[in-house]
């Protein structure tokens, strides 16, 4: 009742309940906020925010290579995203990050028309695939579901067989 309260004069300053994803594989796991909706597939997860924002914002967690046509490994994808984006979105950054002790590269882009952002994070898993969590989004839906793609990211674990590599530590 208090954080509700409280809640509507300091938005973001309280934890909202979450729902922990597990991959069927063990591949990954990582929580979201519980009003989120998500959709599993075998090799892909995809996120929305309740509401009006949930129309204008998407998280998504691919596998890749999803078969010979797609890029085959990190760097081949992170080619492809740059020719692509020539000429319709710029690249406002590119930095070297760890995700659950993983080398990964982060790129922010900004398209005008219309007008977009999107956050990827490409992470290597294996030798025979890695995964792309991307944000993206227009406007205020945007800004307003960061901070909670930013908590899914920073709480994203990956798991090889029985080895964790946790970047934080996962809540009972």
């Amino acid at each position: 009742m208090a954080a509700g309260f409280l809640g509507s004069f300091f938005p973001g300053c309280f934890a909202s309940a979450t729902t922990r994803v597990v991959h069927t594989r063990g591949d990954y796991a990582f929580e979201i906020p519980s009003d989120w909706t998500r959709i599993a597939g075998v090799n892909a997860e995809t996120l929305t925010p309740p509401g009006a924002d949930g129309r204008y914002v998407r998280v998504t967690l691919d596998r890749y290579p999803s078969g010979p046509q797609s890029p085959q490994t990190p760097a081949a994808y992170e080619s492809a995203l740059m020719a692509a984006a020539s000429g319709t979105k710029e690249l406002q950054s590119r930095r070297r990050i760890k995700i659950s002790g993983k080398l990964s590269v982060r790129l922010a882009f900004v398209a005008t028309a219309p007008p977009m952002r999107e956050i990827y994070v490409i992470i290597p898993f294996s030798k025979d695939y890695y995964y792309v969590l991307r944000f993206g989004g227009i406007g205020k839906s945007f800004a307003a579901a960061k901070p909670q793609f930013e908590q899914i990211l920073s709480g994203l674990q990956f798991h090889v067989g029985r080895k964790t590599h946790a970047s934080l530590p996962l809540r009972p």
